[in-house]
């Protein structure tokens, strides 16, 4: 079974009202493969469940012999670990949500249009898009500037239910923001019609 089966396969049992007995066996074989499985099983795996993520989407958990419980990734458990690169970006996307959630929050919905496609706004189909330079641009300079061994020392190591990475070094965290904002601009415009990485 190749790794887009895998993930199409897990991404519809998410969706699922309720796992069976073979569905849980499934993902107890796929989620073995997972870098930390040592650590996420803990004392052993009493129960494949599905966990409410902070965000209000759904994602799988391991519920433990001990009656703790943690989150298990099935994209990492079929794609392997995230590269230094991919948790440094994410750090850097946590830092800038807050300024992400203001501009989603100036669009006016049904008014408003995207300055690419020249479609209405519509909440739910719109996106924030970096311009002048691309987030990944962005990223690229800033990396260039200090380094990705000293950025991806300066993020959390994660725990037990503590889903994504950020920057536990303010320092870096208010640098990355204060470069963002510098160097880049933001505009709403339909999901479909910019692509970033």
């Amino acid at each position: 079974m190749t790794k887009k089966e895998q993930k199409r396969i897990a991404g519809d049992l998410l969706k699922k009202s309720s796992l069976t007995r073979d569905d849980k066996i499934w993902l107890y074989r796929l989620f073995q493969n997972h870098p930390s499985w040592q650590q996420k099983k803990g004392v052993g795996v009493a129960d494949i469940i599905k966990m409410q993520t902070k965000y209000g989407d759904y994602c799988f958990g391991i519920l433990r012999k001990d009656g703790t419980k943690t989150d298990i990734s099935f994209h990492v458990s079929i794609s392997g670990a995230p590269t230094k690169r991919a948790l440094v970006i994410q750090a850097c996307r946590h830092a800038i949500e807050p300024i992400m959630i203001h501009a989603h929050s100036k669009v006016n919905f049904g008014v408003d249009k995207c300055p690419i496609t020249n479609e209405l706004l519509i909440k739910g189909q719109t996106h924030i898009d970096h311009y002048d330079l691309t987030f990944a641009e962005l990223f690229k300079e800033y990396v260039k500037k200090h380094g990705l061994n000293t950025l991806f020392a300066a993020i959390n190591q994660p725990k037990d239910n503590e889903l994504g990475r950020y920057f536990v070094d303010q320092r870096v965290k208010e640098d990355f923001i204060n470069f963002h904002n510098a160097n880049t601009h933001l505009r709403a415009v339909t999901k479909d019609a910019i692509c970033e990485f």
